[in-house]
């Protein structure tokens, strides 16, 4: 759920010591989070038990079939800041709607209705230290009854403007991080590898595009919740007929 500061040899400063999270890959070619991998275990519980309905939902949570929206919260910004963060921003997604092979994939919307809100703050403070951002998202599926579910995904993603010593972070490393965070929000998990968007910061060593293998391990996820939807539809179906 975070970036770290490293320093050009892969050394992280004392200011920022904090590991990152690791899961099961799941047979994905790149580790995911272990949220989606829950969520994954719930869709398949719930084709097992009959529930169609909710694992329909439950895979449009991971799958995202009508995209994601996202929005920049601009308040705390000076204007000299703000062309400078809506670039970063638009790099990042996309970067990811390319890597995807979905052109937008991720759409603006207003700060009340987005799926994905950006912050832009000072300094990201975590476990005692700073980061260069920090996400905290969730897939919700609601139950209205009646055999009526819907999920919505939402995520607020800070990012900081400035690094350890309160020099500014430069454009590119902004859209590392912008880029990082929105990974975990499609369902990755961090890494250790230096280069890779999932990996952590280091000065010169800024990634221009998530690695194959990371837009692999998100493709074969969505596929995977895709496949999960599609037979649900399918299972709704039949049962329909048969009434």
């Amino acid at each position: 759920m975070n970036t770290r500061f490293v320093s050009p040899r892969g050394v992280a400063t004392t200011a920022t010591l904090f590991l990152f999270a690791t899961s099961l890959s799941h047979g994905m070619p790149a580790k995911l989070h272990t949220s989606v991998l829950t969520e994954l275990a719930k869709m398949e519980a719930c084709l097992q038990k009959g529930s169609y309905a909710e694992a329909k939902a439950r895979a449009e949570a991971v799958w995202a079939p009508r995209g994601l929206t996202y929005a920049i919260d601009e308040s705390n910004l000076s204007l000299g800041q703000i062309p400078v963060v809506r670039d970063a921003v638009q790099r990042a997604v996309q970067t990811w709607s390319v890597s995807l092979d979905e052109p937008g994939f991720f759409q603006p919307e207003t700060l009340a209705r987005a799926n994905v809100v950006f912050a832009f703050v000072p300094k990201v403070r975590y476990n005692g230290g700073c980061a260069a951002g920090y996400a905290v998202w969730s897939r919700r599926v609601t139950d209205w009854g009646a055999g009526h579910f819907t999920s919505r995904i939402s995520a607020s993603l800070q990012i900081a403007l400035n690094d350890q010593s309160g020099k500014p972070i430069k454009g590119s490393a902004l859209a590392h991080a912008a880029m990082h965070e929105l990974g975990h929000v499609l369902g990755l998990a961090d890494s250790p590898k230096i280069g890779a968007v999932m990996g952590p910061m280091v000065p010169g060593r800024t990634p221009s595009q998530p690695e194959p293998i990371e837009a692999e391990a998100v493709a074969s996820l969505r596929d995977e919740a895709t496949s999960y939807g599609r037979a649900s539809e399918q299972f709704l179906a039949i049962r329909a007929q048969n009434r």
